[in-house]
This record gives C-alpha cells, structure tokens and sequence, in this order.
C-alpha cells in the first residue's frame, strides 16, 4: 500500500445567547448553540468512495424562552452517524 487515499474534515457552528424584544412587555430569549461536525473520507477504488459523517458532535441543549406568559422550549439534540458509499459509473 503506497498511500492512504483518506480525507479529514471538521466544521464547527457557535451561536450566541441573544434576545428579542416583542413587544413593551414581551421578550424572547434564544439559548446558546454549539455543534461540531465532522467526516472521513476514503477511496477504495476508481469510482468507489466510503464516508463516514458524524453530526452534532458536542451539541447541548438549545431552545428559546418567552417572557411574556414564560413559557421555555428545550430540545436536547443527540448527534447521529452516516456511513455512505458512493460508486460512480
């Protein structure tokens, strides 16, 4: 085996906490985000291509708040794998 055909990649998101103001005595707060992804790649022959994709990587919880009558919207996101095969005629 002269080399490894094998590509490596990352992509991260951040997002700050914020808020909205709705009206004079409403406002929405938006919970931080963070999220990781990242993926490899490997060529097993001329047209044949495995990746592995792994989503949400460090992800915690995320939601907003309504300050009016306060209600708080939390959804806990669990990251999720992807294994594909590409061939390509």
């Amino acid at each position: 085996m002269k080399s490894v055909p094998l590509n490596l990649g990352i992509s991260g998101l951040v997002v700050p906490r914020f808020d909205v103001r709705q009206s004079v005595l409403q406002s929405q707060s938006s919970l931080p985000a963070r999220s990781l992804d990242a993926f490899a790649s490997v060529k097993l022959a001329q047209q044949d291509e495995l990746r592995l994709t792994i989503y949400g990587l460090f992800r915690p919880r995320t939601g907003t708040r309504d300050n009016g009558d306060y209600s708080l919207n939390v959804r806990r996101l669990a990251p999720w794998i992807s294994l594909t095969w590409d061939h390509k005629l």
